[in-house]
């Protein structure tokens, strides 16, 4: 079922059902005639498989049929005169047939298709213009340092698609058809290297790099309440000229600087490789009070399932991707409890969870290990800032009820059974008065504090590593 609204003297066509594999757009509805597909309009519609398009149609708007991974076959009547910008981006199409009517093809509008090539030769041969020929180029892309080491496989139509795929990205965040955590851009972490690549127009000399003016407040912040990441662009500059640009993620950061640290190219002088080095003043004490490094796993996570969704990975791949960000939260997570200070209560659950654990007569162990991971993304979840670590090191009755729910045994029996009790440093036994004591003294111990600030900057560390592996597997057949 086709859907639809009325501009003025004309029909538009806005989508239709779910289920339609083939659609036949009509000449005419309510003796209208149709006019246009607009923008978005079928964008990653399942089942679509062919389209065919009326004598009266115009126009096909930017994305109408983006991502539409079935759809094969498209026909238009003479009489289309217009196709925006990624109008059939990332579809199956393996032959279009484009009639003299076309005045106008937008940029890569059948990029990532079979039928791709058929469309350059004939905006070649008859001299169709593209919308955006004036538009900054996108003809630069940043990629993991690993391929570095084959730099035969980064061509130049490869640089060019990256390059568009990302430009893709930020269009759909500013439409807000994706959201920060999913948006699917290059990550550059403090000391971080990666690669540039560039199809240049011409032999360019003395390239160089600066951040985009147009990173100071246009792209930003994603809101005042959350400012972990920053979505920047960076210049590439030669003899002072621009000559292209790039985009990507950074942490929360007042200074980036990026140095261009060596210059490659393979059979073409106008493909250029740079080897670039980040340099970030964003992590240290000062973001501390942020939910920064908290974040970034469920960042990472979300932009490789936006790879998975575009089919940039396989599943097998994303699922693989996925158990391990949430291993390592946990382990990095757990690490971290068991050397805590001056947590008298939380050092006892733990001992509890460990020694129950290792008892070999204990039966309901299953039980145990799924509370423990369960509680183990709660605290992971809630604990962004300094305050809410305090928080979790002492707020762990539903800890102690489960315990007492589960092995049927409460504090005093849990004592006479595994000797484990509530107690301090010498070992002297705690009640709840001297557990308040605890934690009115607890943030003024500096080990908890530095040990505080040592897990969120190995969480950083281990987000940089992780982001590494992970990027070079969508370049893996």
């Amino acid at each position: 079922m086709i859907e639809y609204i009325i501009e003025g003297k004309m029909a538009v066509i806005i989508g239709c059902s779910e289920e339609e594999e083939e659609l036949y757009i009509p000449e005419f509805i309510n003796d209208l005639p149709v006019g246009k597909v607009q923008a978005h309009s079928f964008y990653d519609a399942p089942n679509l498989r062919k389209v065919v398009f009326p004598k009266n149609l115009k126009l096909v708007g930017e994305y109408a049929f983006a991502s539409c991974k079935k759809l094969r076959e498209v026909i238009f009547e003479e009489g289309i005169e217009s196709i925006e910008d990624w109008a059939f981006i990332s579809c199956n199409i393996e032959t279009v047939s484009l009639p003299k009517s076309l005045k106008m093809i937008g940029e890569n509008a059948f990029m990532g298709n079979i039928a791709k090539a058929d469309v350059n030769d004939y905006m070649e041969k008859k001299d169709i213009i593209s919308r955006n020929k004036n538009a900054r180029p996108k003809n630069a892309a940043i990629f993991p340092i690993d391929l570095i080491d084959n730099l035969s496989n980064v061509t130049k139509e490869f640089i060019v698609e990256k390059s568009t795929y990302y430009e893709t990205q930020i269009d759909f965040e500013k439409s807000k058809d994706i959201d920060e955590t999913s948006l699917d851009l290059p990550y550059i972490f403090d000391g971080n290297e990666f690669l540039i690549g560039i199809a240049l127009r011409e032999p360019s000399e003395k390239l160089s790099l600066q951040v985009s003016k147009e990173s100071q407040r246009v792209l930003g912040k994603y809101d005042d309440e959350n400012p972990d990441f920053l979505v920047l662009r960076l210049d590439i500059l030669s003899n002072e000229k621009f000559v292209g640009e790039v985009v990507f993620k950074s942490p929360f950061s007042e200074k980036i600087r990026c140095k261009i640290i060596e210059e490659m190219s393979v059979e073409n002088e106008n493909t250029k490789y740079l080897r670039v080095v980040a340099s970030l003043d964003s992590y240290g004490s000062g973001n501390i009070s942020r939910e920064f490094a908290m974040n970034m796993f469920r960042d990472l996570d979300g932009k490789y399932f936006t790879q998975y969704k575009n089919h940039l990975l396989t599943k097998n791949q994303y699922n693989e991707i996925r158990d391990t960000i949430g291993n390592v939260a946990l382990d990095t997570l757990k690490s971290f409890l068991k050397q805590i200070s001056y947590a008298p209560a939380l050092s006892y659950i733990i001992s509890v969870f460990q020694t129950i654990m290792s008892d070999g007569e204990y039966i309901g162990k299953e039980e145990f290990q799924r509370y423990i991971g369960n509680r183990l993304y709660v605290i992971y979840d809630s604990m962004g800032t300094y305050e809410s670590f305090v928080d979790v090191c002492y707020n762990v009755s539903d800890g102690l009820k489960f315990i007492e729910e589960l092995t049927g045994m409460n504090y005093d029996e849990i004592k006479q059974r595994y000797g484990l009790y509530i107690q301090d440093a010498e070992g002297f036994e705690l009640n709840d008065e001297d557990l308040e004591h605890f934690k009115n003294q607890f943030s003024d111990f500096e080990e908890n504090y530095n040990l505080y600030s040592e897990y969120l900057d190995y969480i950083y560390k281990v987000m940089n590593s992780l982001n590494q592996d992970f990027e070079m597997r969508t370049y893996q057949e």
